[in-house]
């Protein structure tokens, strides 16, 4: 079951009691708990990855690899109201908050870089280094619940000037398509998903990152659908740093492989496995991601979705007017999480101040202010791929 308990509810039901939210439908109990998690059992633990700067794109990092992850690589289409679009871990790293300040990783309440580098998010070597680092976070120069200054930190880091990070909200595809990036992961041929034993098709794992995760706590429908900015009054699930994946499953063929399902995670065990031909996919046949607003759990279409363990109390709306950021899966960049030397860092990518828990999925349960994520290989059905440290 998500993360949270009925004291959670009811304060998040307190939390979003106003006049324009109608208590009767919000108090409709959790029903219980979705799909089974996705697991993956890894035929090896990844091989250690020396400390880097920079990241290199797939084609030079798993040349075997490469052209069957470019090949099956989703095409995201977003809303360009939404403020956040997958990027690089660098690009986060180079946020700048209004006066000059800077991401800065923090351990054990004491600031050990700043800014930080990719290449201070490193795995330990000994189970003790490694208890201390995974209490380690990102801190962003921006306050937690503020989405405008976060979204502006990010802008900023990307170089813009004052005057288009100011006018905020505005159309930025110009931007949002030359700086976008997907992260990949090949998981093999032992995989589970929605309880079914899918074992002989292989996962192609697709992961996004995002700046910040808040989830609009709404039920007017077609003012969030058209208006979103008017309609989202009322947050709650706020954490720096947000992590989200798709997976294509490949059945084999002969010598090749045919594509027959994505799955598509969402929050806490309320992720879908569809069929391959129920996607949309785009015109050079590329599986076509839509995610939700602040939150981006991924779906195959616009509109609003019921929330699958709230029975509909509350729904994860993907907004497309007035436009969508369109990151085509032919030119966007795609990074292999196996070839980079954070991958098993056990830290959090975003801060932990204040907040009331730590989650790698989204779910409105009562939690306003949430821990950063873990790292995509510390979390769903990658747990378990990172080598244990020794002594």
């Amino acid at each position: 079951m998500g993360r949270g308990s009925d004291l959670g509810i009811a304060h998040w039901l307190r939390l979003v009691a106003k006049p324009t939210v109608p208590l009767a439908l919000l108090a409709i109990a959790v029903a219980g708990c979705g799909a089974p998690a996705p697991a993956c059992i890894s035929l090896s633990k990844l091989a250690p990855v020396p400390p880097s700067t920079t990241e290199q794109p797939i084609a030079e990092t798993s040349p075997a690899v490469a052209g069957l992850a470019r090949q099956y690589e989703p095409t995201v289409k977003m809303s360009i109201l939404d403020g956040y679009w997958p990027v690089s871990v660098p690009t986060v790293l180079a946020e700048r908050g209004a006066y000059g300040g800077r991401v800065t990783l923090v351990s054990h309440g004491r600031v050990i870089a700043d800014p930080p580098t990719i290449a201070d998010l490193q795995p330990p070597d000994t189970a003790k280094s490694h208890l201390d680092a995974a209490k380690s976070f990102l801190e962003y120069p921006a306050v937690l619940t503020d989405k405008k200054a976060q979204v502006r930190a990010v802008l900023r880091g990307l170089g813009l000037p004052e005057s288009t990070v100011e006018s905020w909200p505005t159309n930025l595809n110009s931007v949002a398509t030359h700086k976008a990036q997907i992260y990949f992961y090949d998981a093999g041929t032992r995989c589970s998903y929605a309880g079914r034993d899918l074992t002989g098709y292989r996962a192609l794992e697709y992961w996004f990152f995002y700046g910040l995760n808040y989830y609009p706590m709404t039920v007017d429908t077609p003012t969030m659908l058209q208006r979103p900015l008017r309609a989202d009054t009322s947050d709650i699930d706020f954490h720096e740093g947000d992590w989200e994946h798709v997976t294509v499953l490949l059945q084999p063929q002969g010598s090749d492989y045919v594509p027959r399902y994505v799955w598509m995670a969402r929050h806490s065990n309320e992720g879908m496995l569809i069929p391959w031909d129920r996607i949309e996919h785009d015109a050079t046949g590329h599986p076509v991601v839509y995610p939700a607003f602040g939150g981006h759990p991924s779906y195959p279409s616009c509109g609003a979705h019921p929330r699958a363990l709230l029975v509909a109390a509350v729904y994860d709306y993907v907004v497309c007017v007035p436009g969508l950021y369109t990151l085509n899966a032919s030119s966007t960049p795609l990074v292999d999480l196996a070839k980079v030397s954070w991958s098993c860092w056990p830290g959090h990518f975003g801060t932990t101040v204040g907040t009331s828990a730590s989650s790698n999925a989204d779910d409105p349960t009562g939690m306003i202010l949430v821990g950063g994520p873990s790292s995509p290989l510390q979390q769903a059905e990658n747990k378990g791929v990172c080598p244990k440290p020794t002594g």
